[in-house]
């Protein structure tokens, strides 16, 4: 049977002392569990060679192992590594930093209904709940274990969207148990996850007969707390998490970056201005202006328009290059790199009309 992953604190601390359960390590071994049970759920549907690709894995001796019960994710060389790009792996990493130390990746999609953290989540509530990883769990695979620890980030994240007064993302992580998850209200079990506690501890803090017990309220859908309610007690227990911004977009290596067009460009620039600014450098956005750039949307304009006569454009390059903390010739390479790039798709669309007007 599967296991059920408590939220008992560890030696890791989080933000405000909030208690992390579990590494980011261990969790990427439960994200590549995951996709393995996925995968497997194709190969059972089609076949091993048409399932097995989507690792990027090299091919086993036999490609019936991928049905083997006793082998792991591990044993199959499907490493964290090899699907870490995927966008499964991506965005349950989002989840993690954000319910256990409140960052958001200003570069990928807003944690909102509808959204691509929605229909994950409804993925690994199958993977925690199904009979296909139940099956596999009675062979010692533990998959809904994997897949449980998932859903427990999942879940945390959700409820901290709503702490912050945003609509939740997935509104039926208990089935529906407490009712449906709305806004401007938290369950009890979603202030056990944003405070690190069991239920129980929650459930006694509300005790009326308490000293300035928890206020809750009840409604249609069972007994809720407000979110403004809920995180005042956080911070006053020191639990409380604080949001940040960070954009990840910006951490880049130009010696192995490349650009797909110049609006790539520009948006990758323009996230690394961010992520500087956020990091505490002042006066950042009037310094580039001195130096040319009166947009911060068009980063790329005076890459593209380089005179290396022009004495003045280049110290601009130059120091463009500074105050983004990257190397002008490998800017200014990437850049050019991008235009030709987008050139060369612009005359093969050109040549594509002119055969098909022929």
């Amino acid at each position: 049977m599967a296991k059920t992953p408590k939220t008992v604190p560890s030696k890791d601390e989080a933000t405000a002392g909030f208690p992390v359960p579990f590494s980011l390590e261990n969790f990427r071994n439960d994200i590549a569990a995951v996709y393995l049970h996925q995968v497997r759920c194709i190969a059972w549907m089609t076949d091993a060679e048409t399932a097995w690709p989507v690792t990027k894995a090299p091919a086993p001796e036999y490609m019936g192992s991928l049905f083997y019960t006793d082998c792991t994710a591990a044993d199959l060389g499907i490493t964290y590594d090899r699907i870490r790009e995927t966008n499964f792996a991506t965005y349950m990493e989002c989840l993690y930093n954000y319910a256990f130390f409140g960052k958001i990746d200003a570069n990928k999609e807003p944690m909102e209904d509808e959204s691509i953290y929605t229909w994950f989540s409804a993925l690994i509530c199958d993977a925690a709940r199904g009979e296909m990883s139940l099956e596999y769990d009675l062979y010692g695979v533990f998959t809904a274990d994997a897949a449980s620890r998932c859903l427990l980030v999942a879940e945390t994240a959700n409820a901290r969207v709503t702490l912050e007064g945003g609509e939740p993302f997935f509104s039926r992580f208990q089935g529906g148990k407490e009712g449906f998850l709305e806004s401007e209200l938290l369950t009890i079990r979603q202030v056990s996850l944003l405070a690190g506690m069991e239920e129980m501890s929650i459930r006694a803090a509300a005790n009326p007969k308490r000293p300035n017990p928890l206020k809750t309220e009840n409604t249609e859908n069972g007994t809720r707390i407000e979110i403004g309610v809920a995180k005042e007690w956080l911070q006053h227990k020191g639990r409380y998490v604080p949001i940040s911004r960070h954009w990840t977009a910006g951490e880049i290596d130009l010696s192995k970056r490349q650009f797909m067009d110049i609006a790539e460009f520009d948006s990758t620039l323009y996230s690394r201005f961010q992520m500087l600014k956020s990091s505490g450098i002042n006066d950042l956005e009037e310094q580039l202006r001195q130096v040319g750039i009166q947009s911060l949307f068009s980063m790329s304009e005076p890459f593209l328009n380089h005179d290396p006569k022009d004495s003045a454009k280049v110290a601009a390059l130059e120091t463009i290059g500074r105050l983004l903390d990257l190397s002008p010739e490998l800017l200014f390479l990437r850049a050019k790199e991008a235009e030709a790039k987008e050139t060369l798709k612009s005359v093969e669309r050109a040549l594509r009309n002119h055969a098909q007007a022929s």
